[in-house]
């Protein structure tokens, strides 16, 4: 994943904001490994190129639970 993709899928259902990610990703335990769908900066016509990878879910950090 690279600076300028956009996440359109998480886990096969479509996201079209970090709030849905988040609200997915909040019922899926660390360690977990996810599928990702992403548009990326490609050679198409549009610019995108759509491709899904495999990611691998870390703990949240203590910064980002003292976010909330």
């Amino acid at each position: 994943i690279r600076v300028g993709d956009i996440i359109t899928k998480v886990n096969g259902r479509s996201v079209v904001n970090m709030d849905q990610i988040k609200e997915i990703l909040s019922y899926i335990r660390y360690g977990t490994e996810v599928d990702l769908t992403i548009a990326t900066v490609g050679l198409s016509a549009d610019g995108y190129e759509e491709k899904t990878v495999k990611v691998t879910l870390g703990q949240k950090s203590n910064i980002e639970r003292r976010r909330r």
